[in-house]
């Protein structure tokens, strides 16, 4: 039961590309300023003062081990949620329209998580100079270019979405 690539709205894909592409965007620009300010600037030093514990790096580490897990677990929940609200919906253009808002939502969802972990990361490395943030700044933009909304992996969640959708329209569930 494929949707097929023409089922996906050229517009919309543009879209959700669009809104990914903003925020990885976002985090390596302030990057950029980080490490111009931290290097250039401070000659590779934070801050504050060297010695100190780097709190906001371990903070920025702590959301990491938090907000990836989420970012990656809580849109499967909300699209198990809006599909039950959609059982009593049309037919597949509706649902399309419907699953397409569903994955743009929760797309976003799951890259915010991730660009508000890198920019506590980026601060944290502005602050202390510590490399962890480095690595976790790092870490956060390939999860979200993992997570880079492409035809093919939109088609394949639809098809899943679609597949799901007519099984529990026919379970009653």
């Amino acid at each position: 039961m494929s949707t097929g690539l023409d089922d996906i709205p050229r517009p919309r894909l543009l879209t959700m590309q669009i809104i990914a592409a903003a925020l990885m965007i976002g985090v390596i620009s302030f990057l950029g300023v980080v490490l111009f300010l931290v290097y250039a600037q401070q000659g590779g030093q934070g801050q504050l003062p060297a010695g100190d514990l780097p709190i906001v790096s371990l903070v920025a580490i702590a959301m990491f081990v938090i907000n990836t897990p989420l970012a990656l677990f809580l849109p499967n929940q909300m699209g198990k949620s809006a599909l039950k609200q959609m059982t009593a919906a049309g037919g597949k253009e509706a649902d399309i329209a419907d699953l397409l808002n569903v994955r743009q939502t929760t797309m976003l969802i799951s890259l915010a998580l991730l660009e508000g972990t890198a920019f506590c990361a980026c601060i944290g490395f502005l602050l202390d100079a510590d490399t962890g943030s480095l690595v976790v700044v790092g870490l956060c933009l390939l999860l979200m270019l993992a997570l880079f909304p492409t035809r093919n992996r939109v088609r394949n969640w639809l098809d899943k979405q679609m597949m799901a959708l007519q099984d529990i329209r026919n379970t009653g569930l």
